[in-house]
C-alpha cells in the first residue's frame, strides 16, 4: 500500500487465535516481528469497539486475504471479516484476495450465506486469491477479480531488508514442512541426496526450535532447493526464484492449484498419497528447472493488475 501512496494499520481483533500461527507454533515469534513492521490498532472486541477504531479516521476498510473467509476456522466471528462492524460506516470497503480456503462455499448454511450476501452488498470491490472463491460470489450473485496474493506483491529486494545479515556457510536444501509425515520428509531426503546438500528442515513439530521470521524469509532466499507443504512456502520459492516441489495433502489444494496455474507450474505440485510411487517423478523434477525469467514477468503483469484494482476502489 505504501507503494501506490497509503499508510496503513492492521486491525487487531481480539479473537482467541491472534497469538498462534501454525508453520512456527509460536505467536510470540510472529508478534515480534509483526509489532516491529506493521503499524496495529488497539486491540478492539468487534462488533461493539468500533468507536475506537473511528477515531482513527480510516478512508478505507480492506479484508484479506489468507483463508479470512473460512467458515470452518472462524465460527461465529467470521461475520466481522465481512466488515459488519462497519456496515453504518459510510467509506470505501474492499475485500483484496480474499480466500475462503476451500473449493466450495459448503462449510456455509443457507442462513449464513443470506447474511453474508447482505454484508458484501456494502463493499466497493471484490477480489478472491483463488478462481474457486470468485467462482463462490458467482454463484452468490456478486462479480469478483482473481488477484495475487498479497505476499507477491513484493519482490524479493523488499523482502531483503528483513534478512538478518548471517552469510551462507553451505549449500542446503530446506524442507518447510507444516504436517510432517515420513513420506515428506522422504521426499526432502531424496531431494538433498541426489543433489548432494546438506538437509535443513522446518517443520510444526513442538520439538523443535522455530526461527524469528526474519531467519524463516532468509533460508529461502538461500536455499539451492525448497521442498514443502505450505502455500507460502510455494509462494516464497516463486519470489525467490528456487526450484521446488510442493506436496499437497487433505481437503485444502484449492490455493496450490489456483497458484499453480496462473504459473504454468502444476508439474511440480505433488500429492501426498501418491508419493509412495513418485520417486522417478521426484527425480525428473531435481533434474528440470523452472524458467523464472517467464515466472518473474508472469508475477510483473499479475502485480500490475493488483495494484490496478486497489488504486481504482481505494479513496485517497
Amino acid at each position: 500500500l505504501k507503494k501506490i501512496g497509503f499508510s496503513a494499520s492492521t486491525l487487531q481483533f481480539n479473537f482467541w487465535w491472534n497469538d498462534n500461527s501454525k508453520g512456527f507454533n509460536n505467536g510470540r515469534i510472529v508478534r515480534a516481528f509483526t509489532e516491529k513492521n506493521i503499524h496495529l490498532t488497539p486491540k478492539v472486541l468487534p462488533p461493539f469497539e468500533w468507536q475506537k477504531l473511528a477515531k482513527m479516521r480510516f478512508k478505507n476498510l480492506i479484508v484479506g486475504s489468507d483463508q479470512v473467509w473460512r467458515r470452518v476456522f472462524l465460527g461465529n466471528a467470521i461475520y466481522s471479516f465481512f466488515l459488519d462492524f462497519a456496515k453504518y460506516q459510510k467509506i470505501p470497503k474492499i475485500a483484496y484476495a480474499a480466500s475462503f480456503g476451500t473449493e466450495t462455499d459448503s462449510e456455509y448454511c443457507l442462513e449464513e450465506v443470506t447474511r453474508l450476501k447482505i454484508l458484501l452488498k456494502q463493499f466497493n470491490a471484490l477480489s478472491c486469491r483463488e478462481d474457486s472463491g470468485v467462482a463462490i460470489l458467482k454463484k452468490w450473485g456478486f462479480e469478483a477479480q482473481h488477484l495475487l496474493d498479497p505476499t507477491l506483491l513484493l519482490n524479493a529486494n523488499d523482502y531483503a531488508q528483513f534478512f538478518p545479515n548471517v552469510p551462507k556457510k553451505e549449500n542446503f536444501v530446506f524442507a518447510y514442512l507444516l504436517d510432517r509425515s515420513p513420506y515428506k520428509t522422504a521426499v526432502a531426503k531424496q531431494v538433498a541426496n541426489a543433489k548432494n546438500l546438506k538437509l535443513f528442515e522446518i517443520n510444526d513439530s513442538t520439538d523443535v526450535i522455530k526461527p524469528s521470521v526474519e531467519r524463516w524469509l532468509w533460508r529461502f532466499q538461500n536455499a539451492d532447493f525448497v521442498v514443502t507443504d505450505s502455500f507460502h512456502g510455494t509462494v516464497f520459492s516463486l519470489i525467490f526464484g528456487k526450484a521446488f516441489i510442493s506436496i499437497l495433502s487433505g481437503q485444502t489444494t484449492t490455493r496450490f492449484l489456483s497458484l499453480a496455474k496462473l504459473f504454468d507450474l502444476g508439474e511440480h505440485l505433488l500429492i501426498e498419497s501418491e508419493l509412495p510411487k513418485s520417486k522417478e517423478k521426484v527425480n525428473a523434477l531435481i533434474q528440470s528447472g523452472i524458467d523464472f525469467e517467464r515466472i518473474h514477468q508472469k508475477l510483473t503483469d499479475y502485480q500490475k493488475e493488483s495494484f490496478n484494482f486497489l488504486e481504482k476502489h481505494l479513496k485517497h
